[in-house]
């Protein structure tokens, strides 16, 4: 008698790393190129007669290295691919998510702080005008970018976790993970 319990399968299931969207395109595309490279299907080269075609199975010095390459590929692939969640397992998901959230916005330096800008009398070609720059006096003033990377420092661990969770919910959107949107004005 086999006993399966499915909670701890789920469980496993929301700890799954998921590549971002381009990372998974890249490996996809690396592991379909050496499928059809080893299948022995052919390509067009450009000549200066115009097209040719050629098998490029034929040209590979060791077939066997390009196979593992191709598996390891696939299997990159396979490990980090989405994998459809239950309505349960994706409201647990939003629920942590909105809770390391919230955790990690506390002690996030601004972005006023983080880009300060003023306007300044700048020479453009001989001719004086104003314009709006970087202002690093209150960059270096305010010490932004050390609290930035000890606010970093100190919430990582929370920032992995909250951009694999987005990556799951929402696996197709390339810009989910991206963690400045919860950055205070």
């Amino acid at each position: 008698m086999i006993i399966v319990n499915k909670g701890a399968v789920a469980r496993e299931d929301m700890k799954r790393d998921i590549a971002p969207l381009l990372a998974r395109k890249e490996l996809q595309k690396e592991y379909q190129w050496r499928d059809n490279v080893l299948s022995g299907k052919t390509a067009d080269s450009m000549t200066l007669e115009g097209t040719a075609s050629f098998r490029p199975l034929d040209r590979i010095q060791d077939p066997n290295a390009m196979r593992k390459q191709r598996d390891d590929y696939k299997r990159n692939y396979e490990r980090t691919a989405p994998i459809t969640l239950s309505a349960l397992q994706q409201n647990e998901l939003w629920k942590k998510a909105k809770v390391l959230k919230d955790k990690i916005t506390i002690g996030m330096v601004s972005k006023h702080d983080l880009h300060p800008v003023s306007q300044r009398l700048i020479s453009n070609n001989g001719i004086a005008k104003l314009a709006v720059v970087a202002d690093y006096d209150k960059l270096r003033d305010t010490k932004a970018i050390e609290r930035n990377q000890a606010w970093y420092k100190r919430n990582e661990k929370d920032l992995q976790e909250l951009k694999r969770i987005l990556r799951m919910l929402e696996p197709d959107n390339p810009d989910i993970a991206n963690l400045e949107r919860f950055r205070p004005n």
